[in-house]
Formats: C-alpha cells, structure tokens, sequence
C-alpha cells in the first residue's frame, strides 16, 4: 500500500483509491471487529505526515539502491510541519536492515522517526495483522480515540538506518527545501 502511495504520487495521481474497507479478502483496513489493520495504521500516518509536492530523490548511497529498499522524497505536510520541512518515505523488505545516506538532509537536519514494524519477527511479521510504532503496539484508545502518533527524534547523522522488514516515514525538519516552502 505504501509503494502504490508514493509510485502514484511519483506519477502525478492526486488521488488513490482503496477498494475494500472491510469484510473478505485480504486488503481491507479494519478487521471483523471493527479494529485497525497495519495499513490503516500507515495511511492515517502518511495524511499526517505526506504533503502533496513530490521532490526528486538524488545521491542515496549504502544499501538504498537495493531493489528490496524503496524511497520517495516528499515535502511535509504543512499542517503538521513547518515550511520548507521534508519527508522520505521508505520501505526495506530485506531480512537484513539498510543503511542509507542522503547528504544533502541526513546531515544538516533533525529527524522526527515514524518507524513501523510487526510484532512479529521476520518474513511472518509481513502478514501480521498488528503493528508497532518505533517499539509501541498501535490500537484504538477507546472506540472513537486513536493513540498519539509521535516520532522519535533523532539528532543530525551521516546515515538513516532502516530496519529490516520496516517501512516508515523520516520527516527532516531543517530541510530548508525550496518547493516545500
């Protein structure tokens, strides 16, 4: 869901659209009762977060080139993020954690982590029905109110690791980048 999400946007679609929001089948956003799924979890996430301007993603090094590590640059959403702020968008479906390197943000810019992982370990975990945010379960609060969903921050660096079996958002606070403002 995440990889159609930024491919589309990538491609200039304003708009994608989900067909099942709940009952049969295996794409479906809340379950039987009523509870939240993972991409559920991700799209309120990617709302949050994601701002309409897609941005060209140049000089990633390490294991970013990896076909199993996708990426798309973004800016923030401006409700939640000052002007100028930028968002990565990635997915490692390797059984080994990725590090990559984007020298124009990673090193100049404070990082808000929205890491999400199954509880489950490994290649299982990709179809498990729970998901965790930065190492918290994510479920409702009560049946109308959904948790917090804060990053963690995480100081200037040479490298973002991305652990295997992730996917998430960074949001680079300080990116200064001229589409986004």
């Amino acid at each position: 869901w995440l990889d159609k999400l930024g491919l589309g946007a990538r491609l200039g679609l304003d708009v994608v659209m989900r067909q099942v929001l709940f009952g049969s089948g295996s794409y479906h956003l809340i379950d039987d009762n009523l509870d939240p799924l993972p991409d559920y979890w991700l799209s309120v996430l990617y709302k949050k977060l994601v701002g309409p301007e897609v941005l060209k993603l140049l000089a990633v090094s390490d294991s970013g080139r990896s076909k199993r590590v996708r990426l798309y640059l973004h800016c923030a959403n401006r409700k939640s993020y000052t002007s100028g702020a930028a968002v990565l968008i990635f997915m490692n479906l390797s059984r080994k954690p990725a590090r990559i390197s984007l020298p124009a943000l990673v090193s100049s810019s404070t990082v808000d982590a929205f890491v999400l992982q199954s509880i489950e370990p490994g290649e299982e975990g990709l179809k498990s029905r729970s998901v965790q945010l930065n190492g918290v379960l994510l479920k409702m609060m009560d049946d109308k109110t959904i948790p917090e969903l804060s990053g963690a921050q995480l100081p200037p660096a040479e490298h973002l690791k991305l652990p295997a079996y992730s996917l998430g958002f960074f949001v680079f606070l300080e990116a200064q980048a001229p589409a986004c403002s």
